[in-house]
């Protein structure tokens, strides 16, 4: 109907024509596969080294809990994992 409208009005020649391409392109865009990136990655972009260091230690030192390092990081206990390793930390015995 848009593409019909579009020709009456004289914005295109063949509203049939551009519906076509319309919908080839559709669907290149759906069959076109992206990576969402990497995670770990994302979150030390977000919250920096120097956030993820301190929480990182204060956990370590026993001021927080590891509850509240991952609400700090907005994370889980399996991301907090990987996340002190893609840091070069030492995360400890979560298990405590």
């Amino acid at each position: 109907m848009i593409f019909y409208r579009l020709y009456k009005l004289n914005y295109i020649q063949s509203y049939e024509t551009e519906y076509d391409k319309f919908i080839k392109k559709k669907e290149q865009i759906k069959n076109t596969t992206s990576s969402g990136g990497n995670y770990i990655v994302n979150i030390k972009t977000e919250y920096g080294n120097k956030f993820i260091n301190i929480v990182n230690e204060n956990y370590e030192k026993g001021e927080i809990t590891l509850n509240e390092a991952l609400t700090y990081l907005g994370i889980k206990i399996k991301t907090y994992d990987k996340l002190m390793e893609a840091s070069g930390l030492n995360c400890g015995n979560l298990w405590m």
